[in-house]
């Protein structure tokens, strides 16, 4: 062997190695490419979703949108966001305001009977804030972020709630493929059972051993009774999380159909939310923005709360004047309006303004903290996100090739069978295998669903925020 030869493997490795990385980045570029060109320039995750290729899925997530009970109190929270900030704006606009006082009144002085009178009393004060250094306007702007915060928390909690449902009803799909597994075994035991009997009677096995069959029989049925109780509470669950009175049993399907994906397809989707510079609009990184905002807004209302404040006062007035001359009540009435300016100085207020201002600043600081943990944990929860995709990718196509074994297994046994060459037995224990083959297919299956889904949700490129209105998603400005 020639000294070339011999030092070939050492370059071997390294170059496969290198061929190996370039391939990858090769076919992450063209899925990337791909997802690019079927949107015009945004990648759609949605071919690899659950929502539209499996049958009901998509119509269980559109009427959770209005009829579960999380988004239900969502909308709550959102007409109280909005009457919060109809309450803040109010110190911007005049306010009007009004007395009026109707009263039969007894008039006398002493040694002198009582003399009634009649008397229409009213006061109308329109102000209007002129210079408050600034702290309405700055109230005004809570108002505006409370009612943002409000709107990404909604969409929060949607994403959220599409994700749980995603996950229950593949789950069920899951239960339902082991419930009719349960079933079958169920079947041939019964089936088995009978002929056992059939041997007992003719005495060619025992009562004690029949006995033995019956009680797997009987705890087959358990474990059959136990998964169909599992699966009625599991669709009873879902059906409660998306507001739904019921869902059937036959609307599950029976079988999970084969996930749409490529190699690198994980890490090119997060590439694109990388280059286009998406992190800036996450909602949760706007809630902390937000917050700090608050905080920052808080302490300027609070610096100038022991300041002057000058409002324009508009009045008008009538007040009724009683006179009692020679023992007789003389009443006269008094009009009178008046325009002009008034300063109000609260000048001390026992330190609830150093209060304030000590709290707005911890409240500035914790909001900080805050947005300065999800901006660090962002990139550590992406890495993981397309692992976890690679991983269950990888993992399907193990399961996929052991079914391909066990449906290959299941054909030539037939094939024996017709050739009188193998037995009833050996054809069924074939079919047992193909369908445990199944659902660990459909099992890893079901896993990649899942981990795109939290994948494209963590990312905010779910199809299903679509049904959001996009202002909910628009940072306030």
């Amino acid at each position: 062997m020639s000294t070339l030869s011999r030092h070939r493997p050492s370059f071997a490795f390294p170059l496969e190695r290198l061929t190996r990385k370039l391939t990858l980045a090769l076919v992450g570029m063209a899925a990337l490419t791909g997802a690019v060109s079927a949107r015009g320039g945004e990648p759609d995750p949605s071919a690899t979703l659950p929502d539209a290729r499996i049958p009901g899925l998509e119509a269980v997530i559109d009427k959770a949108m209005t009829q579960s009970p999380q988004m239900m109190a969502q909308n709550i929270e959102l007409s109280r966001a909005a009457a919060g900030r109809t309450m803040a704006y109010s110190g911007l606009y005049p306010s009007l305001s009004g007395n009026v006082r109707y009263a039969d009144m007894a008039v006398s002085t002493t040694g002198t009977e009582n003399n009634s009178r009649v008397g229409l009393d009213y006061f109308l004060t329109l102000s209007q804030p002129l210079f408050h250094w600034g702290e309405l306007r700055a109230q005004a702007k809570t108002g505006d972020l409370d009612e943002d915060i409000a709107h990404k928390r909604y969409a929060q909690a949607y994403r959220d709630l599409v994700g749980q449902i995603r996950t229950l009803y593949l789950r069920l799909i899951i239960q339902k493929k082991a419930l009719s597994m349960r079933e079958r075994t169920l079947r041939l035991l019964e089936k088995s059972l009978a002929y056992d009997k059939q041997q007992l009677a003719a005495g060619r096995i025992t009562a004690n051993d029949y006995e033995a069959k019956r009680t797997d029989l009987d705890e087959a049925q358990v474990g059959y009774d136990r998964d169909a109780l599992a699966f009625s509470q599991a669709r009873e669950s879902i059906a409660q999380l998306a507001g739904l009175k019921a869902i059937a049993a036959d609307s599950i399907p029976s079988d999970l159909p084969r996930p749409d994906w490529s190699a690198a397809q994980a890490g090119a989707l997060v590439t694109y939310f990388d280059q286009t510079g998406r992190e800036a609009g996450l909602p949760s990184l706007e809630i902390a923005r937000d917050q700090v905002r608050e905080s920052e807004l808080r302490y300027k209302i609070a610096k100038v709360r022991l300041l002057p404040k000058l409002d324009a006062v508009a009045q008008t007035s009538m007040q009724s004047q009683t006179y009692l001359v020679s023992n007789r009540a003389t009443q006269s009435a008094t009009s009178e309006q008046m325009v002009g300016v008034a300063v109000n100085w609260p000048i001390f207020d026992g330190f609830a303004t150093r209060g304030a201002k000590q709290q707005a600043l911890a409240d500035k600081r914790s909001s900080m903290l805050q947005l300065q943990t999800v901006e660090a944990s962002l990139d550590s929860r992406k890495r993981d996100a397309v692992e976890q995709c690679d991983l269950s990718a990888r993992s399907l196509a193990i399961a996929e090739r052991r079914l391909g074994f066990a449906r290959g297994g299941l054909s030539y046994i037939e094939g024996e069978q017709k050739a009188n060459r193998a037995s009833e037995a050996q054809v069924e224990q074939a079919r047992t295998a193909v369908l445990n083959a199944q659902l660990a297919a459909m099992s890893a299956r079901a896993d990649l669903y899942m981990r795109w889904s939290d994948l494209v949700g963590l990312l905010w490129m779910d199809p299903a925020l679509n049904r959001i209105p996009v202002t909910y998603l628009s940072h306030a400005q």
